[in-house]
């Protein structure tokens, strides 16, 4: 234990030199607050479609084989089902409709 109260463990990995007093070790190191990044995924999966609409992820994907999803998914190389986020967060804004009715919706939109 160090004066501090701080056990001492060696430092593993990088360490910026201004920031390390080498004659009195690494009491003196200053300690840098996390920088935090938000990612937004462009591409979302059934389960958190789910989510948004408040069902199970078994739902999403009835709802998809029936045409009750407006927006229509990507089927990916791997056989998974993914929509574009914004998407669906403007088919929730538009009160869920069917797929029918949403692509008129976006026929409306794009003529406009």
């Amino acid at each position: 234990m160090s004066e501090s109260g701080r056990e001492y463990r060696p430092f593993r990995g990088r360490q910026c030199r201004e920031d390390f007093d080498f004659e009195k070790g690494m009491e003196t190191m200053t300690e840098k607050t996390p920088v935090q990044i938000t990612i937004t995924p462009l591409l979302i999966g059934a389960d958190l479609v789910a989510v948004v609409c408040g069902v199970s992820r078994r739902c999403i994907y009835q709802w998809d084989a029936r045409g009750r999803i407006g927006p229509e998914p990507f089927r990916h190389l791997c056989r998974r089902v993914l929509w574009r986020k914004s998407d669906i967060d403007a088919w929730a804004a538009a009160g869920f409709p069917c797929r029918a009715e949403w692509l008129e919706l976006q026929k409306d939109i794009t003529n406009e």
